[in-house]
């Protein structure tokens, strides 16, 4: 019996660190190039949600653990909700969903390199070469 209360005291401890780094691993930021102004939240929701705004999103694919994160984080709705407010958007001509880029790499690359895109990634993977104009954690 001592050794299954162990096994489950080790199990609940493994889970328990695996939640709290997830949790720590989860934060997501808005980047925009290192020289461009910072837009307000409202922009940035107004911008990923096809609104408009003063700049182009870009972002991940649909299947990066990222992108429903971000959404739901930014907008306090679920992806198919997001996804309805693009298809209104296109279908009214008020504008085409972000570009999609492959992965978090890409994203930050092309904000570096165009100071009119906006993109968001995980946290860890922010540098000098973008810069932060929120945390969505």
């Amino acid at each position: 019996m001592g050794g299954l209360l162990t096994r489950r005291a080790w199990l609940a401890a493994a889970l328990g660190a695996a939640a709290g780094g997830a949790r720590a691993d989860g934060a997501l930021v808005v980047v925009v190039h290192p020289k461009a102004e910072l837009p307000t939240r409202a922009q940035v929701e107004d911008i990923f949600l096809g609104r408009g705004g003063p700049l182009l999103p870009v972002d991940l694919p649909l299947r990066s653990p990222a992108y429903a994160r971000f959404y739901e984080r930014l907008t306090g709705r679920d992806v198919a909700w997001v996804r309805g407010q693009w298809a209104r958007a296109v279908f009214t001509g008020r504008g085409a969903p972000p570009r999609v880029l492959a992965d978090a790499d890409a994203v930050k690359r092309a904000v570096a390199s165009d100071p009119g895109l906006v993109g968001y990634l995980p946290k860890d993977g922010v540098d000098g070469r973008v810069k932060i104009a929120y945390e969505l954690a």
